[in-house]
């Protein structure tokens, strides 16, 4: 079996064995089931021949970082509309022969760590994109920031400002023996002067 359609079958979710038996696979079809999660060993099964791999229109929220390292074969790569934010798109590099991959329709995080290194990436395979100018990151006022595309050397910190980001003082936490260790202090205080009277 060359190519297998598994678009719209309600998948909501993938084993390592899924696969077993089809390892001369070429293309493989999961856009618009209901998976949210890729553990990292579903694919292994395929790793010599499959070329092209939709996984668009599903829920995946988390891709570990080492689900697609094995496809050494892979040149065709979709996953727009689904629901990722800190997938590392720069694991992609170990898929020499990737050709085209859309990214799109993600609300991929403003964190400007997450940004400062999935930019670099984005632009060094800015021709492998289909959807690059429409990549972008959401803030944390849930309004989205044209960050992933037309950035080139911006700081962290200035990503942190674009993107809305509040950096909070750390919540102070009071002992519970404050109050008793004040009224010893005081106490010492006041006392301190009516000795020194006193001689």
């Amino acid at each position: 079996m060359r190519r297998l359609y598994l678009n719209n079958s309600r998948i909501k979710g993938l084993q390592s064995n899924t696969f077993a038996g089809l390892s001369r696979l070429q293309v493989l079809h999961l856009q618009n089931n209901y998976l949210t999660s890729l553990s990292g060993h579903e694919f292994e099964p395929l790793k010599y021949d499959l070329q092209e791999l939709y996984l668009q229109s599903n829920r995946i929220s988390f891709i570990a970082p080492n689900t697609f390292k094995c496809l050494r074969a892979l040149q065709v790569l979709k996953l727009d509309g689904n629901r990722l934010t800190r997938f590392p798109i720069w694991s992609l590099s170990f898929n020499p022969y990737l050709l085209e991959i859309s990214l799109n329709d993600n609300p991929w995080s403003c964190d400007c760590q997450y940004v400062s290194s999935a930019v670099p990436w984005i632009q060094a395979n800015i021709d492998k994109l289909t959807d690059a100018s429409g990549l972008n990151c959401i803030r944390l006022n849930g309004s989205s920031l044209s960050l992933m595309y037309d950035m080139n050397g911006t700081k962290c910190s200035e990503i942190t400002a674009l993107s809305g980001a509040i950096v909070e003082a750390p919540e102070l936490v009071l002992s519970p023996y404050l109050p008793a260790l004040l009224l010893v202090l005081l106490s010492a205080l006041i006392d301190t002067p009516h000795r020194q009277c006193l001689h």
